[in-house]
């Protein structure tokens, strides 16, 4: 999760998202932009993209086409030749009209009353000039000047850089120090309020004054390469306090070949597939464990067990299927997926947690006030600050499945952001991903995962009957990263157990503060301004994840694949498969790790280098487990070397 930045208290972005930030009240000035004209609401109505700004996934399995003007996939006026979001590879197989970015916010400044709820969407944001010095740029990770967690440029910082073409730092360099994730990255620029956002068809437009970095990327590693990573930064840059900030997306999901007129016309929304929660079991030496922990903590938990033996990765998201199979020419489901948000541990002035605001789907064609999509910045700004079709205990979509065939489309929104001060970020992360799936299968999906709550399902027979589960699941565990020793000396880290959110005073102020573990002692504690104080307020202690034997918090390094060392566990149940880490990785002379199965059968274990090309295959087939004389193991213990 990511600390929502608007915080007076000065709550700063969690350890695993860097160097936490100080945060400061910033005074409000009255900026007020001119009105322009913006274009037609109708998606297909909208201006083609101009040469140049737009770039296509080549690695890994979706081909997802990426613009700077506010959408993904295609228009209607894009060229028809290029794929949209095509999946497995270029194969011809669409599963994506059109992702638009809608940001709806109330301006305080505005003269005109009608004119304080706005919303910056689709094409109103726009490249902050038409030069080359903002067209989309591409890295991949282990680029120099793009090695992430690492000073690149050596002036003491850790990815203070953006890739944008822009010396964001002052240093004099430009692109010197950023973070390229991925195989495949693309970076770009969006503004809502350029002289291109605001062409002369159309109702009145009055920009926001937001400007977007997005960066997506994709994975070229087996088990990783069907989905694609989007995330969205969105910085208030009016000058003056934003009010009730949302962040929405219009999502056309169409599944059929491109080749045939009309192909998503026989599609189906499918609104909680794969949503859900599976839960993953941590291999022993995993530092999420966090075994030994402090003694201390005894009274929560038993002096013998580790304070994680096990995290849930959730899933969130909605899918789009075809109902009819186009001849078996459609052979995929296409999801759409809430990675990560801005959040507020206080739930003053953001969401509490991750999770969905408002969704509703329906056919293309029906009005908006008889459950259509919205075509007007007054219903997107309604419906997006709305409850609608999420169960807002869990952030999940609930909306009914209608079992309506036709061209689908969905709009879904997070937030609130209250009082976003000039110059603070907020961010979103969500993922287009694509995988093998039916839709009569998918109908089934709630009841097998019910069966799963009751322990009646194991996680490796959902993943075996939904591909789409576990490709949600294994985007999860890629978010979830890994935990090692801090980059930079000195780099903030937490100081027990669970402590994930650290908090610093405004300069000249202290206050107090206590989370859950303080409560229970009926305590509180003093945050100063000359330091970060570490709290726990999700009540987790696998947030914060502290190594107690060297009385040193441990860095989260998020986006980083696990071990290449890939096990097909689709036929047992990934709740009992245990994989310790690679000792030692990187290594010359090789290296060890243990595999505990939950019983023995046929076992696939494959080795892959960092570019996703398979080096050795260990072991296809039922092994064969050999016991030591002198010390007999447990049966279902088998160690690869």
């Amino acid at each position: 999760m990511r600390a929502f930045a608007s915080n007076p208290l000065g709550v700063a972005r969690p350890p695993k998202f860097l160097i936490a930030l100080l945060l400061v009240l910033q005074c409000m000035t009255g900026q007020v932009f001119a009105q322009a004209q913006s274009p037609s609401a109708e998606p297909g109505k909208t201006l083609a993209s101009p040469p140049g700004s737009s770039a296509i996934f080549t690695t890994g399995n979706t081909r997802l086409r990426v613009t700077n003007q506010g959408y993904l996939g295609k228009l209607w006026t894009d060229p028809p030749a290029e794929p949209a979001g095509q999946w497995p590879g270029a194969s011809g197989i669409e599963y994506l009209g059109s992702i638009q970015l809608g940001v709806a916010a109330k301006d305080p400044t505005a003269p005109d009353p009608s004119l304080v709820r706005r919303v910056s969407y689709s094409v109103e944001w726009q490249p902050p000039t038409p030069t080359a010095e903002d067209s989309i740029r591409s890295a991949h990770e282990g680029i120099p000047g793009g090695l992430r967690f690492f000073d690149d440029d050596g002036d003491g910082y850790i990815d203070e850089d953006q890739l944008n073409g822009r010396d964001d730092d002052m240093d004099g360099a430009i692109d010197e120090d950023y973070a390229a994730i991925g195989d495949q990255m693309f970076s770009l620029v969006m503004r809502d309020d350029t002289a291109e956002s605001q062409p002369p068809l159309g109702p009145l437009y009055t920009p926001l004054g937001l400007q977007c970095s997005l960066r997506a990327w994709t994975y070229s590693r087996p088990g990783f390469s069907d989905f694609v990573v989007v995330e969205y930064s969105i910085q208030n840059q009016s000058g003056h306090q934003l009010d009730s900030l949302f962040i929405g997306w219009m999502v056309d999901l169409s599944c059929g070949p491109a080749s045939q007129a009309g192909y998503a016309n026989d599609d189906v929304t499918l609104p909680v597939f794969p949503s859900g929660s599976i839960v993953l079991a941590l291999a022993p030496g995993d530092p999420r464990r966090q075994y030994p922990h402090d003694p201390a903590l005894d009274i929560f938990v038993s002096a013998d067990s580790a304070l994680c033996p096990r995290v849930r990765i959730p899933v969130r998201g909605f899918s789009v299927a075809d109902a009819g199979g186009d001849h078996a020419a459609t052979p995929g489901i296409a999801t759409f997926l809430l990675v990560d948000q801005s959040v507020d541990p206080s739930g003053v002035h953001g969401p509490l947690g991750v999770g969905f605001r408002a969704f509703r789907h329906a056919r293309a064609g029906v009005s908006y006030f008889q459950g259509g999509m919205p075509q007007s910045d007054p219903d997107r700004y309604r419906l997006m600050t709305s409850t609608e079709g999420v169960d807002q205990s869990t952030g999940l979509p609930n909306a009914p499945l209608t079992g309506v065939v036709g061209d689908q489309m969905a709009w879904c929104s997070i937030g609130p952001y209250l009082a976003v001060q000039a110059g603070n970020t907020i961010q979103a992360t969500v993922a287009f991903a694509v995988q093998e799936g039916n839709y009569p299968t998918a109908l089934q999906y709630q009841t097998d995962y019910f069966l799963y709550q009751k322990g009646e399902r194991t996680g490796g027979q959902l993943f075996h009957k939904y591909p789409s589960l576990e490709n949600g699941f294994r985007l999860g565990t890629a978010f979830d990263g890994d935990y090692g020793t801090p980059p930079v000396i000195g780099l903030p880290v937490p100081d027990l157990h669970g402590r994930e959110w650290p908090l610093i005073a405004p300069p000249g102020f202290q206050f107090e503060a206590a989370d859950c573990r303080d409560e229970v002692r009926g305590q509180s504690r003093t945050v100063m301004d000359t330091g970060y104080t570490w709290f726990d307020f999700d009540c987790d202690f696998c947030t914060g994840v502290y190594d107690y034997p060297t009385r040193t918090g441990l860095f989260h390094r998020p986006w980083t694949i696990p071990p290449s060392l890939l096990v097909d566990a689709t036929r047992t149940q990934l709740s009992a498969l245990r994989v310790s880490h690679l000792t030692p990785n990187p290594a010359r002379a090789g290296s060890r790790m243990v595999i505990e199965l939950p019983r023995q059968g046929h076992t696939s274990v494959t080795v892959y280098n960092v570019a996703g090309r398979s080096i050795a295959d260990l072991a296809d087939g039922v092994l064969t487990i050999t016991l030591p004389k002198a010390a007999p193991a447990p049966a279902r213990k088998i160690e690869v070397r």
